[in-house]
């Protein structure tokens, strides 16, 4: 009698690890039919190019593929210890130098780097962007020009 519970219980934990292999081995067929109807998705985040955070936009220079060196806007001598957007802006503003935050944008992303992205296979760009690049548009070289006014640097990033 105990030679036959003994097979059984055996019996049994072999058929609840074979149950177990066949689940491990089960095919996901609704899986495998959301991964044929959709792409996936394989992007990048060109942060630190409209809005300019210290932490991305480095104190030094950026290489990039357009232009080579550039030089990040807290470079600047009177860009000082700003530590953000808005408190860069304000000394460089003091010191008439925007035009460093309007060279580092318009070198700091192309074209050329879009290209170079979707050659990549990239199929997903995350352009962060704060709210006053959206404004109306603003005569080149003007002061809300040179803050990103309309957009001007996300279309000549993307033309």
């Amino acid at each position: 009698f105990l030679l036959g519970c003994a097979a059984l219980a055996l019996l049994l934990v072999v058929l609840a690890l074979l149950a177990r292999l066949a689940a491990w081995n089960r095919r996901d067929v609704v899986a495998e039919a959301w991964m044929e109807r959709h792409t996936p998705l394989y992007g990048v985040n060109v942060g630190g190019w409209l809005v300019l955070e210290k932490w991305l936009c480095g104190t030094t220079s950026l290489r990039t593929k357009c232009c080579g060196e550039v030089a990040s806007p807290y470079s600047a001598a009177a860009a000082g210890d700003s530590e953000d957007e808005f408190s860069l802006t304000a000394r460089l503003r003091a010191a008439d130098e925007l035009d460093a935050i309007d060279a580092f944008r318009s070198a700091r992303v192309s074209s050329v780097d879009f290209e170079a992205m979707a050659s990549a296979g990239v199929t997903a760009v995350r352009v962060p962007f704060p709210w006053w690049v959206a404004r109306e548009p603003a005569p080149p070289g003007s002061e809300a020009w040179r803050e990103g006014a309309g957009g001007y640097h996300v279309g000549r990033g993307i033309e």
